[in-house]
């Protein structure tokens, strides 16, 4: 009784843990951090080499709301008003989806196979040296298990539950796209904070 009670639970939980995935952002020190006069009064989020949209909302998303401040996307650096200061950088997208990759997310763990989107930004008033200059990435390291497999939409047979094997339709867990989403929110949100920091000590 015990074990038909529990065991399709028990199985289902397994599964959820194999097809779990890992993401997390790394923030390097700034290699470059100097003075900021005043609070700026508009914050550009300007162009970022191979950068999709989702990157640019998720940068103005994180920005927030700065006091006196306006946050902007403007990718024309004509249409740049000549007081903001503007996020230029450039972004290398490592997709990693050949099988020896996928095996090593699956297999291997430890980052072998980790798929990564890695960013070196400058932040900068128009026409003058950067204030900041930082490197952000992010990385997925796949699942515990099957996850460093489905990461890529298909279809997919579960555990077999009294009798009857579950199927589903596998979405991406956390392709690219989702990964620039999230890299731009940490993107934003440090120079958030870095622009409240060098206002409030001017």
């Amino acid at each position: 009784m015990f074990v038909k009670l529990f065991l399709p639970k028990a199985l289902l939980a397994v599964y959820a843990i194999l097809c779990s995935a890992c993401s997390y952002t790394v923030i390097d020190k700034p290699s470059m951090s100097g003075r900021l006069e005043s609070l700026p009064s508009t914050v550009v989020v300007g162009y970022v080499a191979n950068a999709k949209p989702q990157f640019y909302d998720s940068v103005v998303n994180g920005l927030g709301d700065i006091p006196g401040c306006q946050v902007v996307a403007e990718l024309d650096r004509d249409s740049w008003p000549k007081s903001s200061v503007v996020l230029t950088g450039s972004l290398e997208i490592a997709p990693r989806d050949s099988f020896g990759e996928k095996f090593g997310r699956h297999v291997i763990g430890f980052g072998a196979g980790r798929r990564h989107v890695n960013g070196n930004y400058q932040l900068g008033t128009v026409g003058q040296e950067p204030n900041l200059v930082f490197n952000a990435t992010e990385f997925y390291n796949g699942g515990t298990g099957l996850g460093g497999f489905f990461d890529v939409p298909g279809w997919f047979i579960g555990p077999i539950v009294d009798g009857t094997p579950f199927i589903g339709y596998q979405t991406d867990i956390i392709g690219t796209d989702t990964m620039q989403k999230r890299l731009g929110e940490e993107v934003g949100e440090t120079i958030r904070h870095w622009i409240l920091l060098k206002a409030s000590k001017s």
